[in-house]
């Protein structure tokens, strides 16, 4: 491990369970950024003294394989970023860890409902969930373009229509049929 990444461990951060977490900084390797997290946990020896450092890397990679398969018909997508809208991960649609950033503006602490219409980092309408992990600070963002799901709106919408309109005839016609008997 690089001595630089030696010393981010000693460095003052978060806190959670005795793991001590330290800010995610990025490795480039050839044109790839790499997201790492770095993890660190103090040991102590008999005298209770600070003996060594157990550091952990975890490499996000793996997270944005998990993101990037998602159910979410053919315009959602989810994606993670930092409490500034930096993002962790890429997105599908070409934003990249460490290099894009959203508007953390509209956030369900200041539009009650769990999901939100807004504009997403390509300028497009959609419906957005958010759910923070503490205590990271860091988002998971979820979002569906808004003409995708108006759309399946619109086609249930033909479809109700269309069940009334051959119910209201049938019945029409079953009414004129015993009328007329």
């Amino acid at each position: 491990i690089d001595s630089k990444i030696l010393k981010i461990a000693s460095l003052p951060g978060l806190s959670w369970k005795g793991l001590r977490i330290q800010k995610i900084f990025k490795i480039v390797e050839g044109d790839k950024v790499i997201p790492i997290l770095m993890l660190s946990k103090r040991l102590i020896n008999q005298s209770g003294m600070d003996a060594l450092y157990l550091n952990a890397l975890v490499d996000f990679r793996f997270i944005d394989v998990l993101f990037k398969k998602n159910n979410i018909e053919n315009t959602g997508e989810i994606y993670m970023v930092t409490e500034e809208g930096v993002f962790l991960s890429n997105s599908r649609f070409g934003a990249k860890a460490f290099q894009s950033k959203i508007s953390m503006q509209a956030t369900p602490a200041k539009n009650k409902s769990a999901a939100f219409e807004t504009i997403d980092y390509r300028g497009k309408s959609v419906l957005q969930s958010q759910q923070k992990i503490p205590p990271f600070n860091w988002t998971v963002v979820a979002d569906q373009d808004m003409f995708e799901i108006l759309n399946r709106i619109k086609q249930l919408e033909r479809k109700a229509l269309i069940y009334a309109l051959i119910t209201g005839c049938v019945v029409f016609l079953l009414a004129f049929l015993i009328s007329t008997a």
